[in-house]
């Protein structure tokens, strides 16, 4: 019956599946691997040497039209913690992206997308036109942001490229230099905390959090980095000497990260999309005649995952399937 599979039972019942989906589900050795291959997707690679780094473009229409484009994307940013979708259209993307991608923004206290823009009055230390040191953003959430997009509008006129690390490459280096330290960082944590206060000072919001700087995986890898100097408490759960030794590793670790760290200059149109938890960045000072936007947002694993499971099948039946086609 073509790519129905039909079966007559004893007792005269008949069931029938799909000829797809019964393939998909042969308990061969060869379909148990591919089935894994599905749900794993790609592994994650460390960076190389930032000379050898290159970081992997992709032009919007791609990624949000066609499935082979959006193949491109999920794996380069699963692989690598980052990529970069160029020639955005102007002006704000966030709805466009969230419809066209299914993407769909995460809210937390702060709402689900807003612009980076230096102000006369900032609230925030990315509101001026200062260095940004290297960190992760929220890392006093429990719920930590998990891919994170720069959508850069205008540019600064001098400065302002981006510095990116790999937290993980960084970590392996640690590891083998000062495995004293790495330890430290595995097993002792710092606090984290997101204090925004009235005049009266009374807590607007008052999240706090505490987590080791390098967080590890089932296997004992190092897979997640919590470091942001700018939310790091004055509090510690130790002894003056306990944290002596936790910012000695810190600052080692810190040093690393800038050894392998590459800098990119984004041009209007440009959207930087990374992996929050893994991919640690920062921002040269710059100067500019007007005011420099980016417009920002994160997303979740769980739908990147799950849209880039359909463009594969997708894909493999028509290489040029435009999606939603």
């Amino acid at each position: 019956m073509g790519d129905v599979v039909r079966c007559v039972h004893n007792d005269g019942h008949i069931t029938e599946f799909d000829a797809y989906w019964l393939y998909n589900r042969r308990m061969t050795e060869n379909g148990i691997k591919e089935r894994y291959a599905n749900m794993t997707i790609c592994e994650l690679v460390s960076w190389p040497n930032p000379s050898e780094m290159v970081v992997t473009e992709i032009s919007y229409a791609e990624v949000t039209e066609t499935y082979r484009g959006f193949e491109i994307f999920g794996d380069a940013l699963i692989r690598d913690g980052i990529v970069i979708v160029t020639d955005a259209p102007n002006g704000k993307v966030f709805n466009d992206f969230s419809q066209k991608t299914g993407l769909v923004g995460t809210a937390n206290h702060y709402g689900f997308d807003w612009i980076v823009k230096n102000e006369p009055n900032p609230t925030n230390h990315a509101y001026t036109t200062a260095e940004l040191e290297l960190h992760t953003d929220q890392p006093y959430l429990y719920n930590t942001p998990n891919i994170q997009v720069l959508h850069t509008i205008k540019q600064a006129t001098r400065g302002g490229e981006n510095v990116m690390s790999d937290g993980v490459k960084a970590s392996l280096v640690l590891k083998e230099r000062k495995p004293d330290y790495y330890r430290l960082l595995t097993t002792s944590g710092f606090i984290f905390e997101d204090v925004i206060s009235h005049k009266s000072h009374d807590p607007q919001f008052y999240i706090t959090r505490s987590s080791p700087v390098i967080n590890l995986n089932e296997k004992g890898e190092p897979a997640v980095i919590q470091w942001n100097n700018a939310c790091r408490s004055s509090f510690f759960n130790g002894s003056p000497e306990d944290y002596e030794n936790l910012m000695e590793a810190s600052l080692e670790f810190y040093k690393i990260l800038h050894e392998f760290a590459i800098e990119i200059s984004n041009k209007p149109g440009d959207m930087m999309i990374f992996d929050n938890k893994r991919i640690l960045h920062g921002r040269k000072a710059f100067q500019c005649e007007e005011q420099r936007l980016l417009e920002g947002w994160y997303f979740d694993w769980d739908m990147l995952y799950s849209f880039l499971r359909v463009a594969k099948i997708k894909k493999s039946k028509d290489e040029n399937m435009l999606i939603d086609a």
